[in-house]
């Protein structure tokens, strides 16, 4: 299931992928980027044997990959684990490092996009 974030603050075109095979995020992301031969076969190896991976390679379109989905504490600490790697593609691609100095706009925005998640995730329970 491929799931619309909106991000009102940086405008990404972030998705969120839950529970699907590797197999078939792969297939969905060849089916929408046909024109990307290269980023394919780079997503294909991120997404291969993971329980969940960022895939970046087709800025703007960012996908936050969670295999298994279920509410449960693992699920969830997959999904801030990689919701943590978005915010870092992000601010790297708007130019704003990641500093001691500035750890509270990087908290701000991290909590902002898992609840876009989290809020996400409870209407299709």
């Amino acid at each position: 299931m491929i799931i619309n974030i909106e991000d009102a603050i940086y405008h990404k075109n972030f998705h969120l992928v839950i529970n699907e095979d590797n197999e078939e995020f792969i297939k969905s992301l060849e089916d929408y980027h046909t024109d990307k031969p290269k980023e394919n076969k780079e997503a294909k190896n991120l997404i291969s044997n993971c329980k969940g991976c960022i895939v970046w390679v087709f800025e703007p379109f960012y996908y936050v990959y969670v295999k298994r989905y279920n509410g449960d504490i693992e699920s969830r600490g997959v999904l801030a684990h990689e919701i943590s790697h978005f915010v870092d593609y992000v601010f790297k691609g708007a130019g704003i490092p990641i500093t001691y100095n500035n750890t509270e706009v990087r908290a701000y925005f991290l909590e902002y996009i898992t609840k876009q998640c989290l809020k996400a995730l409870e209407t299709i329970k």
